[in-house]
């Protein structure tokens, strides 16, 4: 699919100490953990299904805003695993109201033999302007906010 034209992108880079075969083990076969860790505070998201990074697999969320809950599912679209180089896609299929186009393409990038950069390469789109820019900004904090805990997470 491709992004509306009122689509808005970012890339977001973090350096962990941990060799690039560590971190995509972690994020293609043990990511129910990392998930938690990476989760914001609000709105809450209870991980419902996570069918791996290759394609066709499936994501699911529930997001808690309140006393309202939103259903959130993406598809894996793509997926590359390389010597120097590893990364899926998720597209966003059923999105929170106030959105209507969402692709990440979660890529981990081997710095040097024993560090790997991170990149959060995320567009997403809203019905509108504003929604766009909430959407934007909030995803945007999300993932600076993820350097700490992947850090935290590989050291």
């Amino acid at each position: 699919m491709t992004a509306p034209t009122n689509a808005r992108h970012f890339i977001i880079r973090h350096e962990v100490d941990a060799p690039l075969a560590r971190v995509w083990n972690t994020f293609a076969n043990h990511p129910e953990d990392l998930f938690k860790a990476l989760s914001p505070p609000f709105p809450a998201a209870k991980l419902k299904a996570f069918g791996g990074t290759t394609v066709g697999a499936k994501v699911e969320l529930d997001l808690q805003f309140g006393l309202w809950t939103s259903h959130w599912q993406s598809i894996v679209t793509e997926q590359v695993v390389g010597p120097d180089a590893c990364w899926f896609v998720d597209e966003g299929t059923i999105l929170p109201l106030g959105m209507t186009y969402f692709r990440h393409k979660h890529h981990l990038i081997a710095s040097s033999p024993t560090t790997t950069t991170i990149c959060e390469d995320i567009t997403l789109a809203g019905g509108n302007w504003l929604t766009t820019m909430v959407n934007y900004l909030g995803f945007l904090g999300q993932m600076q906010m993820r350097g700490r805990v992947y850090k935290g997470y590989w050291g």
